[in-house]
């Protein structure tokens, strides 16, 4: 019998059985608290992150806000005005209230002059003859009183010859013993115009005007308009009222 053959080990080692490099199992202890773990942080909410939207509705009301309190501001500046400009205040007058940019307007009665932006001066002469003249101070009646009937409407009266300028339905100018209405109206350049209340043409208002003309009266004379040739922005219609010193 033969010699009895013994194999070497390999050189890389022996090979460990699978149940060797099987990792330990875990105690149920451990694999609940793992399953746990992962469920709170499957339930737990993400951090909230704030929309456009919501930051768009905080601005506008912060916007809002601020346009409430500038209305506030000036709601209050606007109260203290008024009472600073009420009759009896500190610093005023305790006469009766008067017109603040237009101080040929106040009163009832007013005497005036009426000085056309044609450089004439309206006048009644005592044949009743309604036309225009350049003398300050003319024989012929210059100086007119103004009655006020109501808001914006007034009568024309010449004071020495006690007619009233009047306007008939065709436009012309004339005079009379019962006073005619005129509406007096300020234009944007400081002037004033006057135009029949009882009359119209056409729809449009006739207005009261002086014609850089001779009036057929010789030099120095305005010649009456008709009404039915005028309009506001004509300046033969603008009159200043001169006070009447």
């Amino acid at each position: 019998m033969g010699p009895a053959l013994v194999l070497a080990p390999p050189p890389w080692g022996v090979i460990p059985p699978p149940a060797a490099l099987a990792p330990p199992p875990r105690s149920r202890i451990g694999l609940s608290q793992t399953l746990q773990g992962g469920q709170a942080a499957l339930t737990t909410a993400p951090p909230r992150i704030p929309s456009r939207g919501r930051a768009r509705g905080d601005k506008s009301r912060r916007r809002r806000a601020g346009r409430g309190a500038i209305r506030g501001r000036l709601w209050l500046g606007l109260a203290w005005l008024l009472l600073a400009r009420a009759p009896g205040a500190a610093g005023t007058p305790n006469s009766p209230r008067r017109p603040r940019s237009y101080t040929h307007l106040e009163g009832d009665v007013r005497w005036r002059r009426l000085f056309s932006s044609t450089h004439f001066f309206l006048c009644v002469d005592p044949s009743g003859r309604v036309q225009g003249t350049r003398w300050r101070d003319s024989p012929d009646s210059v100086f007119f009183e103004l009655r006020s009937i109501r808001v914006s409407v007034v009568a024309l009266k010449a004071m020495n010859t006690g007619f009233y300028v009047a306007m008939n339905r065709r436009g012309r100018l004339s005079w009379s013993r019962v006073c005619a209405r005129f509406r007096e109206r300020i234009e944007e350049n400081g002037y004033n115009t006057y135009a029949s209340v009882r009359w119209r043409h056409r729809g449009r208002p006739m207005f009261l005007a002086l014609d850089a003309g001779l009036g057929g009266r010789g030099v120095g004379v305005g010649a009456r308009r008709r009404g039915v040739r005028t309009q506001r922005h004509h300046p033969p219609t603008h009159f200043l009222p001169v006070l009447v010193s």
